[in-house]
């Protein structure tokens, strides 16, 4: 009865709070077309705030009814982007008209992904965790002039559904082993599917589906800042190919941004630069199983940089 109280508390979670009507998609894109983008949307806000009725109708395929919704909001106070993407009918596609930018429709895919799920708070600091049935992968990342990996681990997990109570404790110590971070992320297992799933398949499924809500009830239960993020959006914001090469992709991604001896890694879509100690690159470089690491590293950066463009556009 607990832990079905606990998934559907998950199950709440997931729901889409904000901008449920657009895609959280964001294409690799150059650092200086993100800051164009910023100016044009911070524009577009402005003269949205102080235009009159017929100046608001001069904008691309915005309408009377759009604008009494509008001129409505304005009513209640200074409009902020976070009200006006709540606008039903207000989209990513229609914003990007308005401002005759279409950097703005990259931006706003991120932005709004980043406060439907992580609201006013800003983590410098994250502990990226990739789940899975016998080992449990982390990353720990600072957000401090580029993205930093500071540790790495991977610890055995002996999970026993039928044993929940073991397989409680065991997750419980995990927790105490992490380091000590602002927020810690859970990779969601609910995109976890398949046309053809076997028994095996759903079997490994169940399974992580309650080792994550077990994370995610001892992490509330301790009051820290745990977040579940979507593989799916992680993977289109890195332009990532999907099943059965994302594994594939993932690795060869990350091994672009740490780069070699001999060669800098490329930025991330945001335009920071991904350092890690020599130590991890050559781990990396021998490692034969990167996929967990990759899956976690990449999970990270997503969520510092969605959170990063949150602050851009207060």
């Amino acid at each position: 009865m607990v832990m079905c109280h606990v998934t559907s508390a998950i199950d709440q979670a997931y729901e889409p709070r904000l901008c449920s009507h657009l895609h959280p998609r964001a294409h690799a894109w150059s650092i200086m077309d993100m800051r164009n983008g910023v100016k044009s949307l911070k524009k577009l806000l402005l003269f949205l705030e102080t235009a009159t009725p017929s100046q608001l109708l001069t904008l691309n395929r915005l309408g009377p009814k759009m604008r009494d919704r509008i001129l409505s909001l304005r009513e209640k106070g200074p409009i902020t982007l976070k009200d006006l993407t709540s606008i039903k009918w207000v989209t990513s596609n229609s914003l990007a008209l308005w401002s005759g930018d279409n950097n703005v429709k990259k931006i706003l895919n991120s932005y709004c992904y980043a406060i439907e799920t992580y609201g006013d708070k800003y983590p410098n600091s994250v502990t990226s965790i990739d789940l899975g049935t016998k080992v449990v992968t982390f990353t720990s990342l600072l957000r401090e002039e580029g993205v930093h990996l500071k540790e790495w681990q991977q610890f055995e997990v002996i999970f026993k559904p039928y044993e929940l109570m073991s397989s409680y404790d065991q997750i419980s110590e995990l927790f105490s082993l992490l380091p000590k971070t602002d927020a810690y992320l859970l990779e969601r297992q609910s995109h976890r599917t398949l046309k053809f799933p076997n028994a095996g398949f759903l079997q490994a499924s169940l399974l992580l589906r309650i080792e994550e809500a077990i994370l995610y009830s001892i992490g509330k239960e301790r009051n820290m800042t745990i977040h579940t993020i979507s593989p799916l959006k992680v993977g289109q914001y890195f332009e990532l190919e999907t099943h059965p090469k994302k594994k594939r992709s993932a690795v060869a991604m990350v091994k672009r941004l740490i780069g070699d001896k001999d060669k800098e890694g490329i930025v991330t879509p945001f335009g920071n630069t991904l350092v890690v100690t020599p130590e991890f690159r050559e781990f990396y470089i021998d490692e034969r199983k990167l996929d967990d690491y990759s899956d976690s590293i990449l999970q990270g950066i997503a969520f510092l940089e969605w959170i990063e463009l949150s602050h851009l556009l207060k």
